[in-house]
């Protein structure tokens, strides 16, 4: 079998970047190791107490405005990871526990104000903890949210759903699926909240401050 080439996408590499070779985001292996352990495909190979001492003596004393972007091994999702005691665990969240101590309940997440947690922001003043559904809607605001017509698997848009949700007892789910071209189990879904349930619950909202 031949073995397709595509370069490498950094400067001066010769080596095959192609999945064939186990190259992934336009770097080569090896670069791409460099990429999720540091956060750069051109870094040395840094410890684990390299990421652990940047937090405790930068990171948590950096009082800027802008971001702070972590320099170290990224997640698949491209935020900022370290390990601790052998498990690995979000850089933004362990620079929340650090700088503002454990969460109040287990349940809570540190949450970016800035947006930038998949570019790797670990900037203190831009974390806070908050619910899931609290930064479920700082993602809507910021635009960094997958969900709905976002995401790539969709089949409707936002407003396609929202006028299914607005027919909910006027026609039937059957008249409704047959309107949009879905099977009426996505509509049931739809109108349930197991599909959509963030919009659904925004419907809600919207209905009760037009009704108030």
């Amino acid at each position: 079998m031949n073995i397709r080439f595509k370069p490498c996408s950094v400067n001066d590499c010769a080596r095959n970047s192609h999945t064939d070779e186990k190259g992934c985001r336009g770097f080569c292996y090896p670069h791409y190791q460099r990429f999720m352990r540091n956060g750069d495909p051109e870094a040395g190979w840094a410890s684990p107490g390299d990421a652990i001492r940047f937090v405790h003596e930068s990171a948590v004393h950096y009082n800027g405005t802008d971001c702070l972007i972590w320099p170290f091994s990224r997640s698949g999702n491209n935020y900022g990871q370290l390990k601790i005691d052998g498990k690995h665990i979000g850089a933004h969240r362990y620079v929340c526990i650090v700088v503002y101590g454990e969460p109040p309940e287990p349940e809570l997440v540190a949450a970016h104000s800035c947006g930038n947690g998949h570019l790797g922001c670990v900037a203190p003043r831009h974390l806070s903890w908050k619910t899931q559904e609290e930064n479920s809607a700082d993602k809507l605001s910021h635009g960094t949210h997958n969900r709905g017509e976002r995401n790539a698997r969709a089949k409707l848009s936002n407003d396609q759903a929202r006028q299914i949700l607005s027919l909910k007892g006027s026609k039937t789910q059957k008249e409704i699926a047959l309107m949009f071209g879905i099977t009426h189990s996505t509509v049931s879904e739809i109108h349930r909240g197991t599909k959509w349930g963030w919009l659904n619950s925004l419907y809600r909202k919207e209905k009760e401050v037009g009704n108030g």
